[in-house]
């Protein structure tokens, strides 16, 4: 069974027998030579995002409420040699909610581990804890929406061809960083192959994931993507079979359908549905594994992708090289009518209205994204949430949020 001591050994093992560094000063730079390393770097960002819900949560007589967040990621690399190499990655979080009231702060190694690659002259090998991320970010997604991102304890290994690759992994999710807290018997497993023909990309993939006592499921799908002239699309589905729990077998299905066309200059309208089934019964909805839902469901986290369908609309207007707009709209409803809407973090505290009213509601969102230099960029935005009839004492809400990331 692995512990989170796992990313300290990884990193342990590749540092440890490294020579003394040694500091030479140059003419307005600092050189950092190591016997035995062919190369290291540093990496870093800094993250400030604030924002504002009117009311906190789509429910009538509740107030506005503000938050503020900080992030700092310092990484460190060590390049062994043409093979080996090593990553250290440390990162702090600030969330403050409510004007400064209830402050919370963490304190983390975000990403350490080793890099083995043409292991035998036949696969890459990764060990510690590393992000992951598959297809569209759908199903498995480092989440660098979230204020720590998401990370992993394990072993990876991969193969590549000339048209293929394929990953094969074994977890623990790390908790505290977008994963439940205090759930024991975590585990994340699965296999990812990716295979590239000239005008589509198919990927095929199987996870098998634990969450505590009575819950295992597993999660296989597929992912069809291609472009046509000034047209691309996507198709994606996903199935689960397992036990969700006493009395629920995990027999959920999802799919996402979606196409983008370009009307030239960079002016791109599109659209799509992306649904997930909802409980009937002893089947239990489908539970979405490590998805990018803010990406997908709307940028208030009004849901997440659990009996679900969301016809969407997007659209992309550049302005300049730059900077673009951006407008999408969400017209949400329950997949199945008889069972509870599955509120995500921009509705806490809201409850689905008794009956069987599918409407969730609309959102509307409009943002903005740039760099104000190679190294500053910028995304501020704001969404408007009309409540459905499924939402018990619904009431719209109003969000805006700026963020600025200043990276090195």
């Amino acid at each position: 069974m692995m512990t989170n001591k796992l990313p300290f050994l990884a990193a342990t093992a590749a540092l440890a027998g490294l020579a003394p560094l040694s500091a030479q000063q140059g003419e307005g730079s600092v050189a950092v030579t190591a016997s035995g390393i062919e190369s290291l770097t540093i990496d870093g960002q800094l993250r400030f995002r604030a924002d504002q819900r009117d009311p906190i949560s789509p429910v009538t007589g509740m107030e506005a409420d503000s938050s503020q967040y900080a992030r700092l990621r310092l990484g460190f690399g060590a390049q062994l040699d043409s093979n080996n190499s090593a990553y250290l990655q440390l990162q702090e979080s600030i969330n403050t909610v409510g004007d400064g009231q209830g402050m919370a702060t963490m304190g983390a190694v975000h990403q350490a581990y080793g890099r083995m690659n043409n292991l035998f002259e036949m696969v890459d090998a990764q060990i510690g804890r590393f992000e992951m991320s598959y297809g569209n970010q759908r199903m498995v997604s480092p989440l660098d929406w979230s204020n720590t991102g998401r990370a992993w304890d394990g072993v990876r290994v991969a193969r590549s061809g000339e048209n293929y690759k394929v990953d094969l992994f074994t977890t623990q999710p790390v908790e505290g960083q977008a994963t439940p807290i205090g759930v024991t018997n975590q585990e994340f497993h699965g296999v990812y192959f990716e295979y590239d023909w000239e005008q589509f990309e198919l990927d095929l993939y199987g996870f098998h994931r634990r969450m505590g006592i009575g819950f295992a499921d597993d999660t296989f799908g597929f992912l069809l993507e291609g472009d046509y002239g000034q047209l691309d699309w996507e198709i994606e589905f996903a199935t689960q079979t397992g036990d969700h729990g006493v009395g629920l077998d995990a027999a959920g299905n999802a799919f996402a359908l979606g196409v983008n066309y370009d009307l030239g200059g960079g002016i791109l309208i599109g659209g799509g549905l992306e649904y997930a089934s909802g409980r009937d019964g002893k089947d239990d909805r489908f539970v979405p594994l490590y998805h990018f839902g803010h990406a997908y469901n709307g940028h208030q986290d009004m849901v997440t992708w659990s009996n679900l369908q969301d016809l969407v609309f997007r659209s992309t207007f550049p302005i300049n090289p730059d900077w673009s707009a951006h407008g999408d709209i969400h017209l949400l409803s329950k997949a199945e009518d008889k069972d509870a809407v599955q509120f995500g973090g921009g509705a806490a505290g809201a409850t689905t209205a008794a009956g069987t009213d599918s409407d969730i509601g609309t959102e509307v969102d409009i943002y903005l994204k740039g760099e104000m230099a190679d190294n500053v960029s910028i995304w501020t935005g704001v969404s408007s949430f009309t409540a459905g009839d499924a939402i018990a004492t619904g009431d719209d809400q109003l969000w805006i949020f700026f963020q600025i990331v200043f990276g090195f």
